[in-house]
């Protein structure tokens, strides 16, 4: 048997990040503060609702070591074609330039804006094609874990799946890959806990330090030295780090975590503040958001970037880019009905296929905690086709499970119609 985990994991998400914001020591105002955790029990609220209904028959067996193989050589190779696409380097560049204490973040930004990559059109497509590979292909694997029937070889090559996604993040210097597995392993972990115990807190506690530490180096790792590392005091020049006096190391691991994940709640905050205004107070209906009807130039995103924050190079949480095209209020209003629907969506892509449900309900899960964070699903295409694959996958195995029903029922009915 296997158990729903999206709203269990999404309200402990939440609560840790209502948490980091408030504590985080940066120059921002009570009153922001005050907005931006407003909008976290806004959230929380949406998926308090308990479910009755929230397991469903586990069937699933392990893929056969041979198949896995290939798919893992598969995997291997998209990542060093996407690798040297977008880096300019090789695998083996890449690991040597983190011996050498050389930052590879720096690298791949500048040769991602003398390639010009990010404004190339259909050239791009391999690229985005090998690196969507990496990903749907860790995903139709990391469902194994959930297995009934074990294959001790198999279960081994499952962890080597995740090692493409951890040297592409590498090679970037970016965090977003090694947060996407994180959230993947929690998802499938927790997919067998038909309850939360003390044990599992523990285990999730342990987890999240080790995420904290992962966050720390790869952060660290863009600098030339660790005095460079801390002398980055501002995201932006209103959210600038502000010690407490208590420890500078750890304040300043949190400030940089902060600015990582809770730094959309300070937008969201700004974008609240500002519904005393007309131009955004209309916001709160539909299309009022958008630039055509000349209260906001440019739109709501840029609007707010342009008088009220300074955005810099800082992602905008999605839940903006939602609002800025159906509203607050309807927004709000689809939150509400998705927190209260969440399980059963999460419960009948499993019962349809649980192999490519599990694949896609992980994408669903980082899609949601994007909401008040930032846009890191909808801006990559790779995800884009992650989640056209899956949602294709499991809708014609929706269609083909209908008609098969469709056909027992009429032929029971022909058993059963009396003889004339």
């Amino acid at each position: 048997m296997i158990y729903a985990s999206i709203k269990i994991l999404y309200k402990y998400f939440l609560v840790l990040l209502g948490i980091l914001y408030i504590i985080t020591p940066a120059n921002i105002s009570d009153v922001d503060k005050i907005f931006g955790f407003f909008f976290i029990v806004i959230l929380i609220g949406a998926f308090l609702r308990s479910d009755v209904n929230n397991k469903c028959e586990n069937k699933l067996n392990n893929i056969n070591s041979g198949k896995l193989i290939f798919l893992v050589v598969i995997q291997f190779f998209c990542a060093s074609y996407a690798i040297s696409y977008y880096t300019g380097l090789s695998i083996i560049n890449s690991i040597s330039n983190i011996i050498s204490g050389v930052s590879n973040y720096s690298l791949y930004q500048a040769y991602f804006s003398e390639a010009d990559i990010g404004n190339l059109g259909i050239e791009k497509m391999p690229a985005i094609l090998a690196l969507a590979s990496v990903k749907i292909i860790f995903l139709y694997c990391i469902a194994d874990f959930v297995s009934q029937v074990k294959d001790e070889k198999s279960s081994k090559l499952i962890y080597i799946t995740s090692l493409p996604i951890v040297l592409i993040s590498l090679s970037r210097g970016t965090f977003f890959e090694i947060f996407e597995l994180i959230v993947s392993y929690g998802y499938v972990f927790f997919l067998k806990k038909s309850k939360i115990t003390k044990l599992h807190l523990i285990l999730l506690g342990i987890a999240l330090l080790f995420f904290i530490i992962l966050f720390i180096i790869n952060t660290a790792t863009r600098f030339e030295n660790f005095e460079a590392y801390l002398s980055l005091s501002c995201a932006t020049s209103m959210y600038c780090f502000s010690p407490y006096g208590l420890n500078l190391i750890i304040e300043y691991a949190v400030y940089m975590l902060s600015g990582y994940f809770s730094m959309g709640l300070f937008f969201i905050s700004k974008y609240l503040q500002s519904l005393i205004e007309v131009p955004y107070l209309l916001t709160i209906l539909p299309f009022f958001g958008w630039d055509i009807f000349g209260f906001l130039l440019g739109g709501l995103e840029t609007s707010l970037c342009l008088n009220k924050i300074d955005c810099n190079a800082v992602w905008m949480p999605q839940i903006i880019s939602i609002i800025s095209n159906i509203g607050l209020i309807a927004t709000i209003l689809a939150i509400y009905i998705v927190g209260i629907k969440i399980t059963k969506i999460e419960i009948l892509f499993l019962k349809i296929d649980i192999r490519y449900g599990i694949a896609l309900n992980i994408l669903l899960l980082i899609y949601l905690l994007s909401l008040p964070v930032g846009k890191f699903i909808l801006v990559s295409s790779s995800n884009i086709l992650s989640i056209l694959f899956f949602a294709l996958i499991l809708g014609l195995k929706y269609i083909k499970n209908k008609y098969r029903k469709s056909c027992n029922i009429i032929k029971r009915r022909a058993v059963i119609a009396p003889k004339i």
